[in-house]
């Protein structure tokens, strides 16, 4: 199955399960305690996505059950309804008084619960929404003291929420805890049913493939060797975006076995595999990967390095750039990345151009800006009226980049504004860039996947592809007829909505011909004429070209 016809598939399995849960608490008993204290089903399709794309890893997992605690603390509460009336009696403000008002609401609540079994779902949802019962606003000035110990009732009264406070999170916190663990088990057990039934029915997805191949060599030692005996030689490149199947699958591959051995000594867990000398090569910088989301880890490839333990060699020449960039890169990520378990060595680069120029504006790392305790707009408005003010100076003092060689000497000219390239990790500066680069005169081109998308001529063409695609669409169609396509002002539009008409260019009759043909309509009607027979055209005419031509080949109603 591709990755649509799995995720399709999925969801029909999980729909399925997810009815068989909730259709009796007999299925899951802990479930509907889960759900009364937030737990929602979308949190459980969550848990069971990644169950289902990693259920190599639910081999041997087992989730503990744990008792059901007592549940007192609603009873507590319930038994102490009068000390809070009593206490909230001191109060001089009364419903003026925020402490106050928080007590009297949580109070109808709280005797709600007297008629309620304190373990039930009712319950502990009940409980789950009066919290925080805690409250820290009201001012002991405005409270007298309590007659019988002779504290200040405002200070009583937040310790008394205070203590029920803790005591319903705690019991809380502890059957979220409890009710989970049965969950995570069903859900489990659905993901290795649905995994087992894909097998028997010969339906494999792409981690599938993986997972079966990979248990295939791992549990069955003759389809090991038949495979090893085809495969001599393994090549891993961009080993660090290999995810942990794949490698085990090479490390199985790549075994190096003794005459003799017998099948019962083989190693059946790839951390314990050898590879023969000369059968695996791996190649990959782990500094670069990017497949984490796929399990791709550093620790796993150290883990490989040492299992090889083989020599390494280190492609660490660099031939784009200069001796000062090479040596400031150098110094920046070898303090920056210190080699550990989770994180990647650096490995110093060597260069290959000297900056081998005595002009005073010679290939260097230069850097610009500061600090400043400001507003993110300001900063970045002058951010970019500094990159603008660099490039600038740039072109001015005619900056030298290398043209060339000359007998394996590097050549040089002044830069020009085509040379300099501007890399930015988002869009967000983006307009503030290109006002400051405007200011400044710097010549510029945006690229871009998706910067196409942002200008106004794509904005237009999408708004007239969508009205003539939805003639139901006014504002579509209302933005099309003010695109350059049909040029109609606002004026004109506004003349065509006072004369009773709407912007819907499908409608028939008498009067709908008798709007269109009024002069004060002339352009707009035009307009919508157009927009109307584009939209029939668009059916019934394939020129092979696609129907966007018929935008493009007619002329417009003001051209």
């Amino acid at each position: 199955m591709d990755q649509v016809a799995s995720d399709l598939d999925f969801d029909e399995k999980w729909n399925e399960w997810l009815d068989w849960a909730l259709d009796d608490a007999a299925n899951i008993p802990t479930l509907p305690i889960a759900l009364s204290l937030g737990l929602r089903p979308s949190h459980l399709r969550q848990i069971a996505l990644q169950f289902h794309r990693n259920y190599d890893l639910l081999e041997g997992v087992d989730f503990d059950d744990r008792q059901m605690p007592a549940f007192d603390s609603a009873q507590k509460l319930v038994a102490g309804v009068q000390e809070f009336e009593r206490l909230c009696s001191f109060s001089e403000l009364q419903e003026n008084d925020q402490l106050y008002q928080h007590v009297q609401s949580k109070l109808s609540s709280i005797r709600q619960l007297s008629e309620m079994d304190p373990g039930s779902p009712a319950a502990l949802g009940m409980l789950s929404r009066l919290m925080p019962i805690r409250m820290t606003r009201g001012r002991q000035g405005d409270w007298l003291n309590d007659s019988a110990s002779g504290v200040n009732a405002c200070k009583l009264l937040k310790e008394y929420l205070q203590e029920h406070h803790d005591a319903v999170a705690e019991e809380l916190d502890h059957a979220r805890d409890v009710s989970l663990p049965p969950i995570l088990s069903a859900l489990r057990d659905f993901v290795v049913g649905y995994e087992q039934e894909r097998k028997r029915e010969g339906r494999a997805g792409y981690h599938d493939l993986l997972v079966w191949a990979r248990n295939l060599l791992r549990d069955n030692i003759d389809v090991r060797d038949h495979f090893r005996q085809r495969y001599t030689h393994i090549l891993l490149d961009e080993v660090q975006d290999t995810d942990p199947i794949q490698t085990q699958i090479a490390m199985f591959l790549a075994e190096d076995v003794l005459d003799g051995t017998p099948q019962e000594s083989r190693p059946t867990d790839w951390r314990h595999v050898t590879p023969a000398d000369g059968r695996l090569f791996v190649v990959g910088d782990p500094k670069q990967s990017i497949y984490r989301f796929r399990r791709a880890d550093v620790r796993q490839l150290n883990i490989l390095r040492r299992q090889m333990s083989q020599t390494s060699v280190h492609l660490d020449q660099n031939f784009r750039s200069h001796r000062p960039i090479i040596e400031w890169v150098n110094h920046l990520f070898g303090s920056w990345m210190e080699a550990s378990e989770s994180q990647a060595e650096y490995v110093s680069l060597r260069h290959r151009w000297e900056a081998a120029t005595d002009y005073e504006w010679a290939p260097w790392v230069w850097y610009l800006g500061d600090e400043f305790d400001s507003p993110i707009g300001e900063i970045r408005a002058l951010e970019c009226q500094s990159i603008a003010a660099a490039l600038e100076q740039v072109h001015r003092n005619r900056w030298q980049v290398r043209s060339g060689e000359i007998n394996g000497v590097p050549d040089y000219r002044p830069a020009k504004y085509s040379d300099i390239c501007i890399l930015m990790p988002t869009r967000t500066g983006l307009r503030d860039l290109e006002v400051a680069l405007d200011d400044a005169e710097v010549p510029y081109r945006l690229e871009g996947s998706s910067l196409i998308f942002d200008t106004q001529e794509v904005r237009d063409l999408l708004n007239c592809l969508r009205a003539i695609d939805d003639p139901g669409d006014e504002v579509a169609i209302v933005a099309a007829l003010r695109s350059p396509a049909f040029a109609c002002t606002d004026v004109d539009l506004l003349r065509y909505y006072e004369s009773g008409r709407r912007f819907e260019y499908t409608a028939s009759g008498a009067a709908q011909a008798q709007a269109r043909s009024s002069p004060i309509n002339g352009s707009v009607a035009e307009g919508l004429d157009a927009l109307c027979d584009y939209h029939e055209r668009r059916i019934v005419e394939d020129n092979g070209r696609g129907w966007l031509i018929l935008i493009c080949s007619r002329p417009g109603p003001t051209q």
